[in-house]
């Protein structure tokens, strides 16, 4: 949207708004403590809306330019559906956003983590170094 003022883009336009985008996703990715906690919210609000919401309502729409039918027939409910299940992606990972804000797993922010019992540690024979 930002470089957008003629029908062709310039190659340093190009490159320049690529490296913008490039260059905050990586400070995006460098400030995340939960980096797939990130990825799951560019996910869902990125993508669910693109998959699911937009087609449903495009295909809403659609019928009620073209068969003249209103938008609440029975013959919309798939579409419906499919903006509904969209919407809840979006909703499902803003709660989980808040459980996470309201309760970080043990050693998250400096919390003691108590170890009970050493049978399940290994270590791996390649990372044992002999002086």
């Amino acid at each position: 949207f930002l470089v957008r003022r003629a029908s062709a883009l310039p190659t340093r336009t190009w490159r320049r708004a690529s490296l913008a985008v490039l260059g905050a996703s990586g400070v995006c990715a460098w400030a995340s403590p939960d980096l797939e906690a990130l990825l799951a919210a560019w996910g869902a609000w990125a993508a669910g809306p693109v998959v699911f919401v937009g087609p449903g309502l495009l295909a809403m729409e659609l019928a009620r330019q073209y068969d003249m039918r209103p938008l609440e027939s029975i013959h919309n409910a798939p579409a419906f559906g499919f903006a509904a299940l969209g919407a809840l992606l979006a909703l499902s990972s803003l709660g989980g956003f808040v459980q996470l804000a309201f309760s970080p797993p043990a050693g998250h922010r400096g919390q003691r983590v108590v170890l009970h019992s050493l049978a399940n540690i290994t270590v791996s024979p390649n990372r044992i170094r002999v002086p």
